[in-house]
């Protein structure tokens, strides 16, 4: 029984080629230079990922209108899209950005040799390794496990469809989980009076005006206090701002780890930022939730936090025994988190039941795993 289990989850994956890696092939094979399209953060891990993998770059194009004199990105100058699109030579194009209008792929159409669209959130966020069926394989034994401990069968199908876009690098998989209501699923979460909520990567202060919010469609007090975690000094200044009109928020400008210390910090762009061993990057202080709440009971504790979620979960570790929150930890930074983090809860608290939530209409990230106590759980 136990090794038809094992053999479930492989059998359920029906991607076993990576679109990127192949059509990169193509490329290669086909003589036309490669052009990256983009100079963001999308480029940037598809450059990082590419030069790990030993694939080059001919050229990195963005729209005129964006281009400066000068502008590089890497070492490499930046020419124009449309000087290339004007050319009778045929290009491969890579589609490094989270969006393109139809004009602009019309254009590209023209003189493309190949065209590559893929789901950029393949290569991992802050992660030095990608999902492959390789890793599945070696892994397929946990993988299992944490299939089979999921409550719900939206869950299960959530874990195979994010496996499959990932494995796959094609978004076509993940629009079909889409669940919109992010870190408070209505059919999920259900809210007491004197909710305490810790919020890791407060950001702007979004998640917790969609707290404050989902408390109102619920009809429920508005909450004792709210502990908002925010490192970047930019973005906490806007999450002071944003959250201004809720006194009993206490706005920390720190990031969550194990214990209280100091490490280095590079803001990202788009899609993350993270703990770096990069000199140049910027110190920021970091703080152990167990030290900050002092024993206050914790109802509720968000955590998307670039990778460190396991780093924090350690540093909340007396706060989640004693008071058994409800968590929402994102689990889409590093392949290993779906193995890591829900061992690690479970071990904390056996009794926790668990879903996933997908929370990107397209990409395969904001994965969200709900661990919800047995007294918390919903009543239908």
């Amino acid at each position: 029984m136990l090794e038809k289990m094992l053999k479930a989850i492989l059998d359920m994956l029906s991607e076993t080629r990576n679109h990127f890696i192949d059509t990169l092939a193509r490329m290669q094979t086909n003589g036309h230079p490669i052009v990256l399209c983009g100079a963001g953060y999308v480029s940037q891990i598809t450059w990082d990922f590419m030069q790990r993998q030993g694939m080059s770059v001919d050229y990195v194009a963005i729209s005129e209108a964006w281009l400066k004199p000068g502008d590089e990105f890497n070492g490499k100058r930046i020419v124009s899209l449309e000087s290339l699109t004007a050319q009778e030579s045929q290009y491969n194009y890579i589609i490094a950005m989270q969006f393109i209008d139809e004009p602009l792929r019309v254009e590209l159409e023209r003189n493309a040799g190949v065209i590559l669209f893929y789901d950029p959130t393949f290569v991992g966020i802050n992660a030095g390794e990608h999902f492959t069926t390789a890793w599945c394989e070696t892994h397929q034994d946990k993988l299992n496990e944490f299939y089979a401990n999921l409550t719900d069968e939206a869950s299960k199908t959530t874990l195979i469809a994010y496996l499959n876009q990932r494995i796959s690098a094609r978004a076509i998989y993940y629009q079909s989980v889409f669940h919109p209501e992010h870190y408070f699923p209505h059919e999920l979460i259900r809210f007491g009076a004197e909710e305490i909520f810790i919020d890791g990567g407060a950001y702007n202060g979004d998640s917790i005006a969609a707290f404050v919010n989902a408390l109102e469609q619920q009809n429920v007090a508005p909450a004792a206090k709210i502990f908002a975690f925010e490192p970047d000094k930019t973005t906490f200044a806007l999450l002071e701002q944003n959250t201004a009109n809720l006194p009993q928020c206490v706005c920390i400008n720190a990031g969550i780890w194990n214990t209280n210390t100091t490490l280095r910090f590079n803001a990202g762009q788009a899609l993350s930022s993270a703990i770096t061993d990069a000199p140049d990057a910027d110190e920021i202080s970091l703080k152990s939730i167990d030290n900050v709440v002092a024993g206050e009971k914790v109802t509720f504790i968000k955590m998307d936090i670039e990778g460190s979620e396991l780093e924090a979960l350690k540093g909340a570790q007396a706060t989640i025994e004693k008071h058994y929150p409800i968590l929402a930890i994102s689990l889409y930074h590093k392949p290993v988190d779906l193995i890591t983090i829900p061992q690690f809860i479970h071990q904390i608290q056996p009794g926790y039941h668990f879903y996933l939530r997908a929370h990107h209409p397209r990409l395969a990230c904001e994965l969200v795993l709900y661990a919800i106590p047995p007294h918390r759980l919903p009543t239908h």
